[in-house]
């Protein structure tokens, strides 16, 4: 049994794809955790710095979004959440604060536009 790797590995050169993977779910980790902990602005810290390929998935931008929104910055929550959306157009986790997130805001057009695809997604 092999112990697992620590970022540290991965920043001192290492390429290979377990340590790779292991730094990756370390970050992630971490940053759920401190997500958890409603610990906002270090969520969004330690977010930012994965790579670029995992860092603009829907999945992480979802968090940045969450994140965004719980700490009542409705308006960056909203471009988090539109980045998702053009990335991933079927993607319902989330929807939720999004769609508050656009309440907050007073976007009725956007909200009802929102909805409509909702509904168009149900047929």
């Amino acid at each position: 049994h092999a112990p697992v790797p620590d970022a540290a590995a991965a920043a001192s050169g290492d390429t290979g794809g377990e340590v790779s993977l292991a730094s990756l779910l370390c970050k992630l980790g971490i940053a759920l955790h401190a997500m958890h902990s409603f610990e906002n602005h270090h969520t969004l810290q330690l977010l930012s710095t994965l790579p670029r390929r995992h860092y603009e998935t829907g999945y992480v931008l979802n968090l940045m979004g969450l994140c965004h929104f719980e700490s009542a910055d409705y308006r960056k929550a909203e471009q988090a959440f539109q980045q998702v959306w053009r990335i991933e157009p079927r993607r319902v986790e989330g929807l939720e604060y999004y769609s508050s997130a656009l309440w907050h805001l007073r976007k009725d057009i956007e909200l009802g536009h929102l909805a409509q695809q909702c509904l168009q997604w149900d047929r």
